[in-house]
């Protein structure tokens, strides 16, 4: 049965409290709260734009219609900006960016009136088949198709609960995100629409060679029978969503005795069949009677239902490993909290501003970042600011907008548009490829709103009250913008 294709009133479309993107929720106000915390920017940039230009009659909704109700199944994101623009649902609930404020208090009685209701395609229930097939073929196109792409947990949610797929990796990260007591909210929001995913499948595919199971589900089934397992996955979980675990860490076959997690065994030893193979099950090498090794150390969660326990030593090991030496873990690591501040030491800024600069970066290296990732992303930002402003002048970039219409007054550009065109003017003056290419690289990251320490991100952590960061994030996101900040002071 085709659909039919008319505008429905904003207030009778119900948002989807099981998008896949997100966690399930349980209200309209929860599954808003887990869409912005996916992507903030997405979701505010595109508020400002219905504000700004309305609703664009081409951009049709896609509605399920069962028991009475009109269940959106594509357009939740716009749906949940007109609901709180319409204030359906209560603006107090919801952290809204000061641009986006302003605007919603100088909105005109007869916007609203224009776009109370919006253009969907219904289908009936009987229909909700081919309506699942579009929604994936619509995301399948990714954003040249106009729509936010979806990430790997919003795949393999679809697969599991549409097309019954194995999907042991989501399932262990949503046991761990509902039992978990020491995540802020935050964390929960965001890792329940952005989690590496796939860094987690692999590592259940290693766990399954440590403890002889034939595959990653196994590993998920399992964990809260076999002994230390479930306080061996939880800070493994929690170690790759802060992305302290790399898929690299991966290929390193002792990478296991930080969690407490017994030695795989060599290639070609013999023994009981272990599975190294996809989520479906494959066998792979053998191992022998390996024993799971215990664990000590301070209050680090276990991922399984209702457990929670101590970490495990960095130490630990199991078959007879030896602990690492002290002293020989790489200073040089990116996500080495310690790692930024060696780096600010040899930084000698240049030109009118050098002495505050200098102030600022002395007060920096004195932070222990792995106390205060807050406080050093705060000077950080000032050093950015400054030295982004010092450059523009210098050079003669213009720092304000020129008024298109006469009488408008100028404007001054933000600071993410100033290191843009002094990261551009930079690039154009510099012949060192390595140079150019560390700039690109910086350039990119100041630009990518999801980032910690873009500028979007920076914003946040000073006026978003749920923002956290790690020391790890910090760390990371230190190294691949330092390069800018550097070429702007020489």
């Amino acid at each position: 049965m085709p659909p039919t294709i008319s505008f429905l009133p904003v207030k009778d479309l119900k948002i989807d409290l099981k998008n896949y993107r997100t966690r399930e929720t349980t209200n309209e106000v929860d599954a808003v709260h887990a869409l912005i915390a996916l992507r903030p920017h997405y979701f505010w940039d595109l508020m400002k734009s219905l504000i700004e230009d309305g609703y664009h009659g081409t951009e049709n909704i896609l509605v399920l219609e069962a028991d009475g109700k009109k269940n959106v199944r594509e357009g939740n994101r716009r749906i949940g900006a007109m609901k709180i623009i319409h204030e359906l649902l209560p603006r107090a609930k919801f952290e809204i960016p000061e641009d986006v404020q302003e605007l919603l208090n100088n909105l005109p009685a007869a916007w609203k009136k224009e776009n109370e209701s919006v253009p969907s395609r219904v289908y009936p229930e009987l229909e909700a088949d081919a309506v699942n097939r579009l929604v994936r073929l619509t995301h399948g196109r990714g954003e040249s198709a106009g729509r936010l792409n979806w990430e790997a947990i919003a795949r393999s949610r679809f697969n599991r609960d549409v097309a019954k797929g194995n999907e042991p990796g989501l399932d262990l990260l949503e046991t761990y995100l509902e039992n978990a007591k020491k995540l802020t909210d935050e964390e929960r929001e965001r890792w329940g629409g952005d989690y590496p995913l796939t860094v987690l499948d692999e590592a259940l595919q290693k766990v399954a060679q440590c403890y002889s199971f034939g595959n990653a589900r196994e590993v998920v089934d399992k964990m809260d029978a076999t002994p230390g397992l479930a306080k061996a996955l939880g800070p493994i979980v929690h170690d790759i969503g802060t992305e302290v675990l790399h898929t690299r860490d991966l290929r390193n076959s002792s990478w296991g005795t930080k969690y407490g997690l017994p030695t795989p065994p060599p290639k070609g030893s013999t023994g009981g069949s272990s599975g190294t193979g996809s989520t479906g099950g494959s066998s792979g090498a053998g191992t022998g009677g390996t024993s799971t090794s215990t664990s000590s150390g301070g209050g680090t969660e276990g991922a399984g239902a209702g457990s929670a326990g101590a970490a495990p030593s960095a130490g630990g090991g199991a078959g007879g490993t030896t602990p690492p030496a002290r002293g020989k873990r790489r200073p040089t690591a990116l996500d080495d909290p310690r790692s930024p501040a060696r780096d600010l030491k040899r930084f000698t800024p240049a030109g009118t501003t050098s002495s505050k600069l200098v102030n600022l970066r002395d007060e920096a290296v004195k932070l222990k970042l792995d106390k205060t990732p807050i406080a050093f992303c705060f000077l950080l930002r000032s050093m950015f600011e400054l030295s982004a402003r010092a450059y523009c002048l210098t050079n003669k970039i213009p720092q304000v907008h020129i008024p298109k219409k006469k009488g408008d007054k100028p404007k001054d550009k933000s600071l993410a548009e100033l290191l843009s065109e002094s990261a551009t003017h930079l690039i154009a003056r510099r012949t060192d490829p390595t140079v150019i290419g560390k700039l690109r690289n910086a350039d990119t990251e100041i630009k990518n709103k999801s980032s910690i320490l873009s500028v979007t991100g920076m914003n946040q952590l000073v006026h978003a009250p749920n923002i956290i960061i790690t020391p790890q994030q910090a760390a990371i996101g230190f190294h691949k913008i330092f390069p800018l900040l550097e070429e702007l002071n020489r």
